[in-house]
C-alpha cells in the first residue's frame, strides 16, 4: 500500500515538472518556425531581385522588370516595396549601371507587435548595351 502512495507523488511531480517546461520549449520552437519563415523570404527575395535585374540589364523595360519580380514572389509580391534605379545610363558613355532593390516587413507571429524588420535584398549590375 505504501508503495503506490509512492507512485502516485511522483507521477504528479513530473506532471509539475512538464508544466512548467512545456511553454518554454513551445517557445523556442515557435523562434526555431520564425526563424525558418524569415529565411524563406530573404530568399524569395533574393532570388526575385537577381531576376529582376537580369531582366532590367537585358531589356530594360519598366513593366517588364517588376513583372519578372512579381512572378518570382508569389504571395509575397503584395507586401514588397520594389526599386529599380537606371542612373547615368547615357548610350553615349557606353557603360552604365542598373540596380535593383526589394524590400519587404517581416512581421513574426508572435512577436510582431513589438519586433518587425525589414528584409532587403539588392542587385547592381553593368548594362553593356542600352536599348532606345
Amino acid at each position: 500500500m505504501r508503495l503506490q502512495h509512492r507512485h502516485d507523488r511522483s507521477r504528479g511531480q513530473a506532471m509539475v515538472e512538464f508544466g512548467l517546461i512545456l511553454p518554454i520549449f513551445v517557445l523556442v520552437l515557435m523562434g526555431v518556425f520564425e526563424g525558418a519563415r524569415a529565411l524563406y523570404t530573404y530568399n524569395a527575395l533574393s532570388n526575385a531581385a537577381r531576376e529582376a535585374l537580369r531582366e532590367a540589364i537585358v531589356h530594360q523595360d519598366d513593366a517588364a522588370i517588376e513583372a519578372e519580380a512579381d512572378a518570382i514572389l508569389g504571395g509575397l509580391a503584395n507586401g514588397v516595396t520594389f526599386i529599380h534605379d537606371k542612373s547615368d545610363c547615357t548610350p553615349v558613355e557606353g557603360l552604365c549601371m542598373y540596380g535593383v532593390e526589394l524590400s519587404y516587413q517581416f512581421e513574426p507571429i508572435l512577436i510582431g507587435a513589438i519586433f518587425s524588420p525589414t528584409l532587403t535584398a539588392t542587385g547592381e549590375m553593368p548594362v553593356e548595351a542600352v536599348n532606345p
